[in-house]
């Protein structure tokens, strides 16, 4: 216990230096993010990877994953990607098409460490868990967008999106949930924003459309709050049906600790002297809709761009005069079936990332919510765009 303490005081002094270089930066990539950018610092990379990550995982998100591949690549090292249908979680008793995850773990370390020779490097390089019935598929790669700009319709002509208000309706959606704010509620509570906090467009897709990559939305907007910095636009892509009925997707649930829920689908064998292990698969639920990705930005952020590194130029903004900005959004593979759209939600600030604490729910104080200041923005509706990254499907 004693040897213990050390270690624990030096991660927690680094836990909160970390913390306050994020106030100080307020978001803004700076140097002393640059100073531990693996991402730009690829050509040392000289091992394997491979990369698993939960597309319904809203701790570590794809963004992640997506650096990190590209670092690996970039570098010309062995690297492969397995994206799943669940959250933030191992895949401990689950199956990869037929084989089982930790078969999968065990040739690739046998192979990247012992040189055994047992086929793993001729592995796909992405292998994704299908959101329409649960099976997994692969592709030859993973960066090879082909976007296609989707027809986008809406019923407001430059909308004023204002953050006024916002911190009350947060308290209130949350304080009818149990006085939390989970992920199990997140499209209901996207979709019921105030029409003073959100602009909602519908966007027309191609029936059975896979989405591959990077989602853009390209706006024009201007502020009433030139000078202020950590002016966030947040975007939020959302699948529906058409009809209005109820549809199969893989949900968090919150009472699985923000993941999907699953079935015992087999066992398998270890060996005579164990236990054999259980094997499972996820359950897709129904509901109306499903949030598919979301993307962020600081409208006093110019020229961001796709990767970490370009977020730290700090504009000298002009009240009330528009200016060009694209949302890269979380990388997604995601199939939109026949029968539903898609709804762009774009609103001020997201309160899924503002008062997150480690337990992934939102603890809100007692009484009403101080902002320190709001701000409010204009879309200019002629100018945006939506640029989606289609897999071609015939």
């Amino acid at each position: 216990d004693e040897d213990w303490l050390v270690p624990d005081d030096d991660y927690g002094s680094w836990l909160w230096t970390v913390a306050r270089d994020e106030t100080e930066t307020n978001g803004d990539y700076a140097p002393i993010w640059a100073a531990s950018d693996y991402s730009k610092d690829y050509e040392k990379i000289t091992c394997s990877a491979l990369i698993v990550q939960g597309l319904n995982d809203y701790n570590v998100t794809t963004r992640q994953a997506d650096l990190m591949y590209r670092a690996f690549s970039a570098a010309k090292a062995p690297v492969k990607m397995i994206l799943h249908q669940d959250g933030h979680k191992d895949l401990y008793g689950y199956r990869i098409g037929e084989e089982p995850w930790y078969e999968i773990v065990n040739r690739w370390l046998a192979h990247y460490l012992y040189d055994v020779d047992n086929g793993i490097e001729d592995m796909a390089p992405l292998t994704v868990q299908s959101n329409i019935d649960g099976k997994y598929v692969t592709y030859d790669k993973w960066r090879d967008f082909t976007y296609r700009n989707m027809p986008v319709k809406g019923s407001k002509t430059n909308p004023t999106i204002t953050s006024v208000g916002l911190a009350e309706y947060v308290q209130e959606y949350a304080l009818d949930n149990y006085n939390t704010l989970s992920f199990e509620d997140m499209e209901d509570f996207f979709l019921g924003l105030p029409k003073e906090n959100a602009a909602v467009y519908d966007i027309v897709v191609p029936d059975d459309c896979t989405i591959k990559g990077v989602p853009e939305i390209h706006l024009s907007a201007s502020t009433d709050k030139a000078g202020y910095d950590g002016l966030m636009v947040s975007a939020i892509l959302i699948d529906t049906d058409t009809s209005g009925k109820t549809f199969p997707a893989f949900m968090l649930k919150d009472r699985l600790y923000q993941t999907v829920p699953r079935r015992k689908a087999g066992q398998l064998l270890i060996c005579d002297d164990l236990m054999p292990m259980y094997l499972y698969e996820q359950v897709p639920n129904s509901t109306t809709a499903k949030c598919i990705s979301f993307g962020w930005f600081d409208l006093a952020n110019q020229g961001q761009g796709d990767d970490s590194s370009s977020y730290d130029t700090i504009a000298d903004l002009v009240t009330d005069q528009f200016y060009d900005h694209t949302i890269y959004m979380l990388p997604t593979v995601y199939t939109v079936a026949k029968g539903h759209k898609l709804k762009l939600v774009l609103t001020t600030w997201d309160p899924y990332r503002a008062f997150l604490n480690e337990d992934f729910e939102m603890e809100l104080p007692e009484g009403p919510i101080e902002s320190d200041y709001d701000y409010s923005y204009i879309i200019d509706n002629d100018a945006l765009e939506v640029n989606l990254p289609v897999v071609d499907n015939e």
